[in-house]
């Protein structure tokens, strides 16, 4: 059976340094591969080497299928194997010419990127047969015409997605593909990559946490410390130290932390209230006629599929949505509009997002990133107390990655990188977490020890608002439910 991959005795660096170090590793045909690992093991790193985009120091990569068609050449390599990324989301936000509360600004989405023009630079033809069922399979056919820029983070996964299978590539990479996307999008994905694989047009390497995946996977490859630790067929792969991990991981550190979360003080009673609050573009409507209030304590879980207007409903929450102004919205007890500056909301409020996430360009590093975060006004900057530091080492040592304080930002895992933005919504003991998809890009460990600290850290005088695609994420504790369904909003309690 013929290589479609063979990596042998190799070596590769991300910049000057040593990122993985003596791999063998051999794809066939027929065979579909799962790479799995906790955050940091090293799958995205494998992918980039595949691609190309770590540069190879030592040993062999090879795409044997490819070389016998004739000379290998980067733009062979590009149409013969195409690879889907999550760090590849913010390149349809371009940072350099958007920014992060455009999505909610419709006044500034014009000569932005569309979704059908930016399937067309790839060679999308809404006139071809297949073009046109791929494009409907995929769920895209109605946002051909919408801004790139307003798109959920489903919707986005989805769009990146269409994009890679326009050029019709014999080695689809994904790299954490279910980022984002809710319990019928998941469902419908692996049901696709089903239908995908069983034409027998496309060869599939699939990287994630090893939760969730398509039926049609046949191998394994497990990663732990940039290392294989395990590779070969599905069928008898027993678990791996990751998969056998206690759920009691680091209770001395959750003790410690437990002394740095008091009671927040200076909010108090309803910190939110919205009354018949719509929000509309043109003729689309988000949000209809929503009513919801949020007291002091309370711990909210917030679900809807993907596109219903969680988000949204967030981002008129934290300050970064226009149209808040333009509703009956109290937060803190004070109407949004003229008088309440965005930083008193900010204030008191800790907020993780994809979307945020997408658009944190700063060069800081990892420690940075999180100290930032305790700044209210972008004019200020104040000395950070001993309590602060203090919590934030905690917040480092309890979810064991101390050691990326001191790493930049933009060179760590994807999984990392939302770690340290979760840490950064923690870090000022804020009355209120805005908590959008959190655990996006965790592995089961850092699932269990965050799930743990939501619900043991923080006391009743904490409040939450938690979204999720998993029902299996929600923190004990958080016993409130506001569903969306197409803008509307239903709560329970």
């Amino acid at each position: 059976m013929s290589a479609l991959v063979e990596i042998t005795a190799a070596s590769f660096n991300r910049g000057i340094k040593p990122a993985l170090e003596g791999i063998h590793w051999t794809v066939r045909r027929g065979e579909h591969w799962l790479i799995s690992g906790n955050s940091g093991a090293g799958k995205s790193t494998l992918i980039q080497a595949l691609s190309g985009a770590c540069h190879l120091s030592e040993g062999t990569l090879s795409f044997p299928a490819l070389e016998q068609a004739g000379p290998s050449t980067y733009e062979t390599r590009t149409r013969y194997l195409r690879v889907v990324s999550f760090r590849n989301d913010a390149g349809v936000f371009d940072p350099s010419t958007h920014f992060y509360q455009q999505r909610f600004n419709s006044f500034a989405a014009d000569g932005t990127l569309r979704v059908a023009e930016f399937l067309q630079a790839v060679g999308f033809n809404e006139r071809e047969p297949a073009h046109r069922a791929l494009i409907e399979q995929m769920g895209l056919t109605a946002l051909l015409p919408s801004e790139c820029v307003k798109l959920s983070s489903g919707q986005s996964r989805r769009l990146l997605l269409a994009k890679a299978l326009v050029q019709e590539p014999e080695l689809l990479v994904l790299d954490n593909p279910y980022l984002g996307l809710d319990v019928p999008g998941r469902q419908d994905f692996n049901e696709f990559l089903d239908r995908l694989v069983a034409s027998g047009e496309i060869h599939l390497i699939l990287a994630s946490t090893g939760r969730e995946g398509p039926s049609c996977m046949t191998h394994r490859l497990h990663l732990d410390g940039c290392e294989i630790t395990a590779a070969g067929p599905l069928s008898g792969f027993g678990k791996t130290a990751a998969d056998a991990v206690d759920a009691n991981v680091s209770g001395a550190a959750l003790d410690a932390l437990r002394n740095y979360f008091p009671s927040p003080k200076e909010v108090g009673g309803v910190l939110f209230d919205l009354s018949h609050v719509d929000v509309r573009y043109g003729s689309a409507t988000v949000l209809n006629d929503v009513t919801w209030q949020v007291r002091r304590g309370e711990k909210w879980t917030l679900l809807g599929d993907n596109g219903a207007g969680k988000s949204t409903l967030l981002a008129l929450l934290f300050g970064d949505h226009p149209q808040a102004y333009a509703n009956q919205i109290h937060v803190y007890g004070h109407r949004r509009g003229p008088g309440q500056s965005i930083w008193e909301v900010k204030q008191h409020t800790g907020f993780t997002s994809s979307e945020l996430h997408q658009s944190f360009a700063a060069k800081v590093s990892c420690a940075e990133a999180v100290r930032l975060g305790l700044f209210d006004d972008v004019y200020r900057r104040d000395e950070v107390t001993a309590e602060e530091q203090q919590r934030m080492h905690l917040l480092f040592e309890y979810f064991d990655i101390v050691a990326l304080k001191a790493r930049p930002f933009h060179a760590v895992s994807t999984g990392e990188q939302r770690l340290v933005l979760l840490i950064r919504a923690l870090a000022k003991n804020p009355v209120l977490l805005l908590l959008d998809e959190p655990f996006q890009g965790f592995d089961d460990i850092a699932i269990r020890r965050a799930r743990r600290l939501l619900s043991e850290v923080l006391g009743p005088e904490h409040s939450v608002v938690f979204i999720t695609h998993y029902p299996e994420e929600i923190p004990e504790g958080v016993d409130r439910l506001a569903t969306l369904v197409s803008g509307e909003l239903s709560v329970s309690s």
